[in-house]
């Protein structure tokens, strides 16, 4: 069984980690290292994830209990960079009283990176854990300020469209995927991209 996911989880649920030479040490001895690994890639802008596996009977069954007792095997790295022309989209965007402000579920280290590469050098960064633990009144008064929003989860989204419409901003969406949904319905104006979510084309941009 092969298993996933953001490094956090993944790290939670391995005994053992799987080295070089093919030797298993305890997971403990080595999270340090994996850890700086991690942020290393994702300081460079590398959408970065855990691997895990383990042994299993073919005849039982694979459940979410199964993942437990794994072995840390490596990490999978992502290169994702902006589109070409991106910095002048961003500033014609500006010119026109439409500021940008970017939700991602990806941790603070790569939305960080990224924002910088789109020119928001000097953004102001909340995180998911963050924002779980703000009250909506709380998020009124700090989301007009926030540029980036790192590691929300998709619940989170539509939350913090909410809390910018009811300071008085009239709020666009543009989401790629499924976790987008109520985000892009919450919003006055919401569009899935081509390859994203079919179900919520054509946009709904008011006339």
């Amino acid at each position: 069984m092969v298993t996933k996911g953001a490094l956090k989880n993944i790290l939670q649920i391995c005994t053992y980690a799987e080295t070089g030479d093919g030797s298993q040490v305890a997971i403990a001895s080595v999270t340090n290292q994996i850890q700086k690994l991690f942020e290393q890639f994702s300081t460079g802008g590398f959408r970065t994830l855990g691997v895990a596996y383990k042994t299993t009977d073919a005849d039982k069954p694979i459940t979410k209990d199964s993942e437990t007792d794994m072995t840390f095997i490596g990490l999978l790295t992502f290169w994702d960079p902006p589109k070409e022309g991106i910095l002048e989209t961003i500033k014609t965007l500006n010119s026109m009283g439409v500021a940008l402000k970017v939700i991602t579920g990806d941790n603070t280290l790569v939305a960080k990176n990224i924002g910088q590469q789109i020119g928001l050098k000097d953004a102001q960064l909340m995180s998911g854990p963050e924002l779980s633990a703000m009250s909506d009144e709380a998020l009124m008064k700090q989301v007009g300020a926030v540029h980036i929003f790192t590691e929300v989860e998709p619940n989170q989204k539509e939350r913090i469209i909410l809390a910018l419409k009811k300071i008085g901003k009239v709020v666009g969406y543009m989401g790629d995927g499924i976790n987008d949904a109520s985000a892009i319905r919450a919003a006055h104006g919401g569009r899935s991209i081509e390859w994203g979510l079919t179900s919520l084309l054509p946009a709904r941009w008011p006339v």
